[in-house]
């Protein structure tokens, strides 16, 4: 068995599978992952999951009450993120029942970049639909965005 191996944490997770629409959906994405990753911004899971930051800040408080790891609010420049603490892969993988052993983090780490051509290979951005992101991420309309496109 793991070293790693956290019944408590394993229990936290599923439950929290199972009563979280938006944390059953981040470890759906996980689990499904190719490439693991030491942290994920904020920013990701707002993206990822499309839901707002104050949802975000609640799941990665929920996720670090759980024990998955640290979250980490920005200072100084630097973006929130959430720290994991084990691989998010299986973290996935043990709150949707796949597996029963939580692994420490992967050497086989995805940079952010890798992850956004990932995701934009999977659904084109759109003008609206990148303003419906951006007016997520600073809590505004998206009717209050203006988007020039020079050519």
């Amino acid at each position: 068995m793991n070293d790693n191996f956290q019944p408590a944490t394993v229990q936290a997770i599923q439950a929290l599978y199972d009563a979280n629409p938006h944390a059953k959906k981040l470890f759906d994405w996980t689990a499904s992952l190719k490439k693991d990753a030491s942290e994920t911004s904020l920013e990701r899971l707002m993206s990822v999951l499309d839901i707002s930051r104050k949802s975000a800040v609640a799941l990665a408080q929920e996720l670090e009450t759980a024990g998955c790891g640290d979250f980490i609010v920005g200072r100084k420049g630097a973006r929130s993120r959430f720290q994991w603490r084990y691989s998010r892969v299986s973290l996935g993988q043990v709150a949707a029942g796949e597996t029963e052993e939580i692994e420490p983090v992967s050497s086989n780490i995805a940079t952010e970049a890798e992850e956004e051509a990932e995701l934009s290979n999977a659904k084109p951005l759109t003008i609206a639909s990148a303003k419906a992101l951006l007016a997520q991420s600073l809590g505004i309309q998206p009717d209050q965005i203006e988007i020039t496109v020079r050519g």
